[in-house]
């Protein structure tokens, strides 16, 4: 017999007994390619529940192709579909979207690639891009298919061509490295564009530049509107001379628009509908950024020189309300990066990355914060092989549940993308009528019997529940009031 056991104690405090999820499952993917070098890019969650993981996937001649994956709530893998390039190139992909129908969208170096609900391969467009983004019309919007200027297309939903808009600030136009890396697009319509430009005269440096001539680089970002009419430009001009990338660029229900990114001197930024600064704030270069209810805006990436996670929390007026560093569980400085970050509904955050660990290479480490920047917990993966491992995004379910996905080193030398769930192993609530709610997680369609005892010697059964395909199981006990307190647990015959 399999058993969980629950204290009735724990009834009445649920959230601090089990304030630590479990690992519910772990998806490994390589394709058959155990050898090879498998990465994700992202991943989205829909409006049920799927997840979808998108990134980049070697084949058996090394080259790499597109590769979405898409998992229901319980681990079950629904599609594995590929887009490869039939003359050999790699297809790296750098940019993923997800509409409201379940379609999905790859841009990168093999151009860009709609997949229906299915996974099949829907259309492609000749546009090799650094972003795609999608409205909820169905039309995609691609970013960063120029070296020397900004460049955007907008698609309709068939993939035909509606606008191609290109920028470059008159310092740099033509000739310089200037390139749009994120794209966004509002409920309005509106479609905003971040990236890098060169920008100021030219100046002697070193070998290796054109002519020995240099230029300044700085972030920058423009708006279209509907039409493809550009509203706006808007540049942080800081000093230095390295190029940096833009991590994120999100948008509010107020049209405020929020980005930041990595290189010297840069800022995470709030602009207001108009294009102007709201605020700027300096921070350790980023790796995403998510934003609450209340305009709150939550960074993360890397910070003292790489040794430690720095997750920073400001508010809608861009005034640091705290900050915190993870710097792994090694006992001197080692690589820590943070790459995703995420928020639940009651604004605790998580966050996710690369921690270095001594004997097992680099570990997935998953954080979570409570909305005073408390840390609450701490779960580190090391995969099966005992190698390098690393996580690059990560998404939280309105059930709660945590998705966290990156690369790891298999047996076979290769690398795979693995995905996997946390969750809660069970919520018992007290309900008004003093009758107790219990919810487990077990395996999908076994049926399990639930127990109750007072004295832990002598247990009763109080009833069967069947698994759904979530593998989640209820049961309600209707009894619990003739008793000052109970232990339960649920039982299923063993495999």
């Amino acid at each position: 017999m399999k058993h969980c056991l629950f204290s009735f104690g724990c009834l009445l405090m649920a959230l601090t007994c089990l304030a630590q999820p479990q690992t519910a499952w772990v998806a490994r993917y390589n394709g058959g390619f155990t050898n090879k070098t498998h990465t994700p890019l992202a991943m989205k969650l829909d409006s049920v529940g799927n997840i979808y993981v998108a990134g980049s996937s070697q084949n058996a001649s090394s080259h790499s192709e597109y590769v979405v994956l898409k998992y229901a709530p319980n681990g079950t893998q629904l599609f594995a579909a590929r887009y490869a390039s039939t003359s050999g190139s790699n297809f790296t992909a750098n940019g993923f979207a997800l509409d409201q129908n379940g379609n999905t969208y790859l841009t990168g170096t093999g151009g860009t690639a709609k997949f229906n609900t299915n996974g099949l391969v829907a259309w492609t467009a000749p546009y090799s891009g650094n972003d795609v983004a999608v409205d909820t019309y169905g039309n995609v919007y691609v970013t960063g298919f120029s070296n020397t200027q900004y460049a955007t297309v907008e698609l309709d939903s068939m993939g035909s061509s509606l606008w191609v808009r290109t920028y470059a600030n008159g310092d740099a136009a033509g000739e310089w490295q200037t390139v749009s890396q994120k794209v966004a697009v509002d409920n309005a319509g509106h479609v905003y564009v971040a990236g890098w430009e060169a920008w100021g005269p030219t100046f002697s440096c070193y070998g290796g530049q054109y002519t020995n001539r240099c230029r300044y680089y700085r972030p920058s970002m423009l708006m279209y509107d509907v039409a493809g009419n550009c509203m706006w430009t808007n540049a942080y001009t800081g000093s230095g001379l390295n190029w940096g990338e833009t991590k994120g660029l999100i948008t509010d229900n107020q049209g405020n628009i929020y980005v930041t990114g990595n290189g010297n001197s840069y800022v995470t930024t709030k602009l207001y509908p108009n294009g102007q600064t709201a605020w700027g704030f300096l921070n350790p270069p980023a790796g995403e950024l998510v934003l609450d209810a209340f305009g709150n805006v939550y960074v993360t990436g890397w910070d003292v020189s790489g040794f430690a996670y720095g997750t920073r929390k400001l508010d809608n007026s861009g005034n640091l309300v705290w900050k915190t560093n993870y710097f792994g569980i090694s006992s001197s400085y080692t690589y820590n990066q943070a790459y995703g970050i995420a928020l639940d509904n009651a604004a605790n955050v998580y966050v996710t990355g690369i921690s270095a660990k001594s004997g097992s290479g680099n570990d997935f480490a998953t954080i979570k914060y409570d909305p005073n920047g408390n840390q609450q917990w701490v779960i580190r993966y090391n995969g099966p092989a005992n190698g390098n491992d690393g996580a690059t995004t990560i998404a939280v379910a309105p059930d709660g549940s945590i998705y966290v996905t990156g690369y790891s080193t298999n047996a076979s030398g290769g690398s795979d993308i693995t995905t996997i769930k946390y969750a809660y192993p069970s919520v018992v609530q007290r309900n008004s009528d003093g009758s107790i709610q219990l919810q487990f997680f077990g395996v999908p369609g076994q049926t399990y019997d639930c127990q109750a005892t007072t004295n832990f010697l002598n247990w009763i059964n109080l009833g069967s529940s069947l698994a759904d395909t979530n593998g989640q199981l209820q049961f309600l006990d209707t009894n619990a009031p003739l008793f000052p307190r109970r232990f339960y647990r649920w039982s299923a015959p063993s495999p």
